[in-house]
């Protein structure tokens, strides 16, 4: 989180958020170009150091079509979890063989299109392996369970045993057999333990087993793996004393382990997404009531968790400034609260600010990935508007939906 202000004034990629609210309306995803720039070169350059790494964007983390442009230009490739995702990438100018999909419990259907685009196919699962249609051999790669898992929240810790993804290791043989006797080939091994994570301990132990199961691959089955891909899961700095993650002592271990226990140095595949572009966008929103309770001031705004649900759903902090404050003392606590009609529609609470009254815009930190990405129509509210910010100018790249 780096905050950019000019007399007393938020600024997003050189705009004064206010400014930028005034044009565009509010609640609105602001988001600054540069920031993803700075980010995707960073964890690129990071892992190209020590070995040739790609970096397979986690579309899931903000999918909107000019964020995938943009990533397509700085020679980002795709992880994709749906077949929209994957329609999506393809619009956006990547192509077959730079889009990955790893989902799960797709449909057949949803198979049968995913064989027809000629992308990437992470197998999840016997059943997948099975009813995926081939009708010419194919390089497959495989999503194990390393029974390792990390990250901010329970619910997005995917490695562990009793979790839902991925093949277990006693999967392995039956599988192999399938795509043989097919004329498949397995190729690659992947693996996702979580999300949010601040250091590189999981991962060194998610290596340990790739390791262990490429060479079990390769002597039980007669699989040759040469294309390991360890996932996302790369955190940031959603508190303001919280320490960014060192991505390049991150990139540099992992890279010594994988030097370590491969004989031979696979082509390595990483899938940031929050690490990329989190950090670059603020959701604007206004606060049009202030109420006053014996215990709580309340600020209401016109963002909920039907705009960003992140702190109803995993608790999770984000940093609440006032736009057009920035240089006031904070001397308030206020817990800022939506208009959906449940108690737990809270974005953060007995936050420090400046005294605030109604009409006072607020920005809400760090919103960039998972944001719009899980907005929902909840309460019959039409979604937010998101905006891009490049070149200091500012162009909508989703309107506004209204729901009267």
């Amino acid at each position: 989180m780096q905050l950019h202000t000019q007399n007393n004034h938020l600024t997003i990629g050189g705009l004064k958020a206010s400014d930028i609210a005034e044009k565009f309306d509010t609640p609105t995803f602001a988001t600054d170009a540069s920031i993803i720039k700075v980010q995707f070169k960073k964890i690129h350059d990071a892992f190209n150091a020590h070995g040739k790494t790609v970096i397979r964007y986690a579309c899931k983390a903000n999918s909107n079509p000019a964020i995938l442009q943009l990533l397509h230009s700085l020679g980002a490739q795709a992880d994709c979890v749906s077949p929209g995702e994957v329609a999506l990438c393809l619009k956006a100018g990547f192509a077959a063989d730079q889009i990955m999909f790893t989902g799960t419990n797709p449909r057949n259907d949803e198979l049968a299109y995913l064989a027809k685009t000629g992308i990437h196919i992470n197998l999840d699962s016997l059943s997948m392996a099975r009813r995926f249609p081939t009708d010419h051999s194919r390089n497959f790669s495989i999503r194990i369970n390393p029974r390792v898992g990390a990250g901010h929240h329970e619910h997005v810790v995917t490695g562990h045993e009793e979790t839902k993804f991925g093949l277990h290791e006693n999967d392995l043989v039956t599988l192999t057999k399938t795509l043989k006797e097919r004329g498949d080939k397995l190729t690659g091994l992947h693996a996702h333990i979580g999300s949010g994570i601040m250091d590189e301990a999981p991962y060194l132990v998610l290596i340990d087993e790739l390791a262990r199961i490429s060479k079990f691959l390769a002597e039980t089955c007669g699989m040759t793996i040469d294309t390991i891909d360890i996932g996302g899961g790369y955190g940031i700095p959603y508190e303001p004393n919280e320490k960014p993650l060192n991505i390049e002592q991150v990139a540099e271990r992992i890279w010594k382990r994988i030097d370590e226990l491969f004989p031979k140095k696979p082509l390595l595949a990483i899938e940031p997404g929050r690490f990329i572009v989190a950090e670059s966008t603020y959701l604007l929103t206004r606060i049009n009531t202030v109420k006053e309770t014996p215990r709580i001031t309340f600020l209401g705004v016109d963002a909920g968790f039907n705009t960003l649900v992140r702190p109803t759903m995993y608790d999770a902090y984000h940093h609440i400034v006032a736009a057009d404050k920035m240089d006031k003392p904070a001397t308030e606590h206020y817990t800022i609260c939506g208009p959906i009609c449940e108690t737990g529609d809270i974005l953060g609470s007995k936050r420090s600010l400046p005294t605030c009254q109604e009409g006072d815009l607020l920005a809400i930190c760090d919103a960039g990935a998972y944001g719009f990405a899980m907005a929902s129509h909840y309460n019959t509210r039409g979604l937010p508007a998101e905006i891009l910010i490049e070149n200091g100018k500012a162009h909508i790249i989703r309107e506004r939906e209204s729901s009267y």
